[in-house]
């Protein structure tokens, strides 16, 4: 069981320094705008220059933001990111671990370079930030890392193999650093959305297995609202939708049931999918 931790407290969130992977769109992007307008000073990360730029600008009528244009497999800029923000705001009180990789398709379709940029992106690049940002962290004297899992990580997932590998293993990771932090000001958490309604799923949609959408899809900025409720309160884990979170526990748990039940739930994912294609399409053509 996952002890209670108090985090801080709502609209405490002024000047204190968050530290965003993954930032320049989606779930990264809203979680931004979200702190941005509590008065959060900004450290936004992302590799595509243009998009990070232009949300930096966008939240610098808000408040201060800077942005670092970088690779999370590159272990020496994960320091250098953490060392900018520490230089400009003198303090890092929140990291979110957002950034994030799927390759999608059976395991012996992906190709093994793929396979290993997934697990860089998705558990090894958090863990080392992780552990490079505690300094920081410790000296503000309190503070939150918050991780962007996925309900992939709560059960096991078919057709994403490596994604519901390194999203189950980040989890486990935040529960296990979470008791380790337990009598600290620190405090880690993880969210753990179903499907989201962002480019990276959107973009490939024909490729993502039905049964994924067999849960109601989510917003980022839903998400995003998720994040700051860790930030500021005391869960380890939300998941999303809460209904999804308990059957992957449930699937996990009992995998003959899971087998029989997978069917009907891919059916219902199916007829879901084609919705969510019709808008997409709509959307794409300006209908």
């Amino acid at each position: 069981m996952i002890k209670a931790m108090r985090g801080f407290k709502p609209n405490t969130l002024q000047k204190k320094t968050v530290v965003i992977t993954g930032a320049s769109e989606g779930v990264g992007a809203s979680c931004a705008r979200l702190f941005a307008a509590s008065g959060a000073h900004l450290v936004l990360a992302a590799r595509g220059k243009e998009k990070l730029h232009k949300i930096v600008s966008e939240l610098s009528q808000l408040t201060e933001a800077v942005g670092y244009a970088m690779d999370v497999c590159d272990l020496s800029a994960c320091d250098e990111l953490l060392a900018v923000a520490k230089k400009r705001f003198g303090h890092i009180h929140v990291l979110i671990n957002n950034a994030g990789s799927h390759d999608r398709g059976p395991f012996d379709t992906i190709d093994p370079r793929n396979i290993a940029h997934m697990v860089d992106v998705n558990i090894r690049a958090p863990i080392y930030l992780t552990s490079a940002a505690m300094p920081y962290l410790t000296e503000s004297e309190g503070g939150a890392v918050v991780m962007v899992g996925s309900l992939a990580g709560m059960g096991p997932l078919s057709g994403a193999s490596v994604y519901s590998g390194t999203k189950s293993g980040l989890r486990t990771f935040t529960f296990a650093l979470r008791e380790e932090l337990m009598n600290t000001n620190i405090r880690c958490a993880i969210v753990s959305p179903g499907p989201i309604d962002t480019g990276f799923i959107m973009k490939r949609l024909d490729l993502v297995d039905d049964i994924v959408f067999s849960q109601a899809m989510s917003t980022a900025d839903g998400v995003a609202a998720a994040v700051k409720d860790l930030v500021e309160g005391d869960k380890a884990e939300i998941a999303i939708p809460s209904l999804g979170g308990l059957l992957a526990l449930f699937g996990a748990s009992f995998p003959v049931l899971r087998r029989l039940l997978r069917p009907l739930f891919s059916a219902l994912g199916r007829k879901n999918k084609r919705r969510y294609l019709k808008r997409h399409r709509s959307f794409e053509s300006g209908e």
